[in-house]
């Protein structure tokens, strides 16, 4: 497996998602900021700041408690992701963590290749899973997305109302390097999956943590 495609319809589920990030985004923005705290819909909902290592200048903001995590597991349900995750495997997938993924740099020049998870217990079925999308509309020269296949670079192109799902054990990937003249608004969801394997949820859970996000869901 390299990749699958889902596509789909925005719906008010993924508008709540889009509200939540405009709500937070002034302070993502703050360099010093590591825990956000805002309400919606009489929720209290909070988020954990993480600066990237991979990828000079990317942050991750993780859903750092359940209700926060449950705007995202509603529109996980909502687009009907279930029909394209049944084409990667017969296991039944739990997600472990939900996060925003920004970068509005002008210039990437390095990142590094990864996988998003990495376990001796791997095996050739799939078991653990990222799934990402825009948020937004991308210019089709800011950084999409380098990877790997048959020893061959190649690039993918975020589309809105597109989500790539991929086995994260098995895709070797990376933010595509730009340069552009401007600062940029690149914004993707992403949603990480295992399933209840010991091993998958120990091997998720501990790459989430490194990354910043503080759920550890068993």
């Amino acid at each position: 497996m390299t990749y699958y495609e889902h596509p789909f319809k925005s719906n008010s589920q993924h508008k709540t998602i889009q509200y939540i990030y405009e709500s937070i985004d002034p302070s993502i923005a703050i360099d010093t900021v590591s825990t956000i705290e805002t309400i919606f819909n009489d929720d209290v909902i909070t988020f954990n700041v993480q600066h990237g290592d991979i990828t000079k200048g990317i942050k991750w903001t993780w859903a750092s408690s359940l209700s926060t995590l449950h705007y995202f597991e509603t529109f996980f349900k909502s687009v009907d992701l279930e029909t394209t995750l049944r084409k990667i495997s017969p296991y039944k997938f739990t997600i472990r963590g939900a996060s925003f993924i920004t970068l509005n740099k002008s210039c990437v020049e390095n990142s590094d290749f990864h996988y998003d998870a990495v376990s001796h217990h791997d095996t050739p079925d799939t078991n653990i899973l990222t799934i990402i999308f825009p948020l937004y509309d991308i210019d089709t020269d800011v950084g999409h997305l380098n990877y790997m296949e048959n020893n061959t670079q190649n690039v993918y192109t975020y589309t809105k109302n597109k989500i790539i799902v991929w086995d994260s054990c098995k895709f070797l990937h990376k933010t595509q390097p730009y340069n552009v003249n401007k600062n940029v608004k690149r914004v993707l969801v992403s949603i990480n999956l295992s399933t209840d394997y010991d091993w998958a949820k120990y091997t998720i859970n501990r790459s989430l943590q490194s990354q910043g996000n503080k759920l550890w869901i068993d």
